[in-house]
């Protein structure tokens, strides 16, 4: 567990935060410009502080108020259980595509968009899912993607690759685990991440040799055994766990200036560290560390504050449309479901009518065979009488007969 750091102790609050009175409470606003100097604090350090933030989650819509931790894995929503984390990275993600920080949860259905995750939390992967063509991955359960080594997957087909905390944990190098997130987005595909990372310094491998691994636990506690691609056996304690102790093993603890030189070593040309306050939406960083970056192929268009603006000027309309469309859509999908049941029961109907149709059919087909037997065989007499009629007529003594008068008449 991180450090846990008391704002108290560091800054003054009036004179490093503005206030509003709101009602009885004290609500509490920042902004990057006062935002404390507190950069020598380590860089697991857990912020506390004990203001009070009201605000809307910008994951699932619901309402917040009175939040009182304001770290990066606090400020939790109520509703959904969303940090200040998570939602810091959709802000980012949904700022990337379309020029502004808008809620997720009331942009409409773009499944044009196509997105994927690694190791996403479930919270806005789902958000995520319904709105974009969006799929999740994983490391150790399908659908699987190990970033380290993709295996095929299709090129430059990705809008947006997320990874919450994922690079620090990626088997060495790093620098093939970037360059393969470069190939899976699009020219103008972006990638959305948080790690750890320090202000200053160079980025620490702590296993820079790591080839054939184990974590074992020994009596003195976890402990890494790894052999070396030269044959050298190697054995690792005071490891450090994200997740708690056997959980996910920190491979590296990157620094800034290391983070944006192997992001531009990948092709990464375009590095954006996002440090943008919105308080309306939980989001307040108190740490000028470990913030959410996005890193393009080149920077993002020049329409973008265009679209942006075009955005932000009816974005008031839009939900009331959106609503609109909802709704007449899910009027459509009822009108569509109660037609198609009554073409299902027309359907049925029909078809019993023509089973019965064919039975009688069938039943007539069968009496006219019997009535074509029973006139072949009348028709077969016939033939036999007349035969016999005939032999009867050209005999001798029907002739002698005749010219003695005894054939009757109906004879001749």
């Amino acid at each position: 567990m991180g450090q846990v750091v008391n704002l108290r102790r560091i800054v003054n609050p009036p004179a490093a935060f503005g206030t509003q009175m709101q009602g009885r409470r004290k609500r509490r606003t920042w902004s990057i410009a006062n935002r404390p100097q507190i950069d020598n604090l380590p860089h697991n350090a857990r912020i506390v502080y004990g203001g009070e933030l009201d605000f809307t989650c910008n994951i699932c819509g619901a309402a917040n108020s009175g939040v009182e931790e304001l770290g990066r894995e606090g400020a939790l929503c109520a509703a959904c259980g969303s940090s200040m984390r998570h939602r810091s990275l959709v802000a980012v993600l949904v700022h990337e595509l379309f020029g502004v920080a808008l809620p997720i949860c009331q942009l409409p259905v773009l499944k044009s968009i196509r997105g994927l995750g690694l190791s996403d939390t479930e919270l806005y992967a789902r958000v995520l899912a319904d709105r974009f063509y969006y799929r999740n991955t994983y490391l150790h359960r399908e659908p699987v993607l190990d970033i380290a080594d993709p295996g095929p997957q299709e090129p430059h087909a990705l809008d947006f690759l997320l990874a919450s905390e994922v690079f620090e944990h990626v088997r060495p190098p790093v620098e093939r685990a970037f360059e393969n997130a470069l190939a899976l987005l699009r020219a103008e595909g972006v990638l959305v991440m948080t790690v750890p990372y320090e202000l200053q310094g160079e980025t620490k491998e702590h296993f820079p040799d790591l080839s054939d691994f184990a974590a074992v636990t020994l009596r003195s506690g976890a402990a890494l055994v790894n052999r070396t691609a030269a044959g050298e056996l190697q054995l690792f304690s005071d490891l450090v766990f994200h997740g708690g102790r056997g959980s996910t093993l920190e491979l590296r603890c990157f620094s800034e200036s290391g983070l944006r030189k192997v992001l531009a070593d990948a092709g990464f040309a375009y590095v954006r560290i996002h440090a943008e306050d919105y308080p309306e939406y939980g989001i307040v960083h108190q740490e000028s560390w470990s913030l959410p970056i996005a890193a393009r192929r080149r920077p993002p268009e020049s329409n973008r504050a265009l679209i942006r603006e075009l955005i932000e000027r009816n974005w008031d309309g839009w939900p009331k449309a959106l609503r609109h469309e909802q709704d007449e859509n899910r009027r459509l999908h009822d009108e569509l479901a109660e037609r198609t049941e009554w073409v299902r029961t027309v359907e049925r109907r029909l078809m019993t009518e023509i089973e019965d149709r064919t039975q009688w059919a069938h039943h007539l087909e069968a009496q006219l065979a019997d009535r074509t037997s029973w006139a072949q065989r009348l028709d077969q007499q016939v033939k036999t009488l007349e035969e016999h009629l005939r032999r009867i007529l050209s005999s001798r003594w029907h002739r002698v007969g005749r010219l003695l008068g005894f054939t009757p008449r109906r004879f001749d």
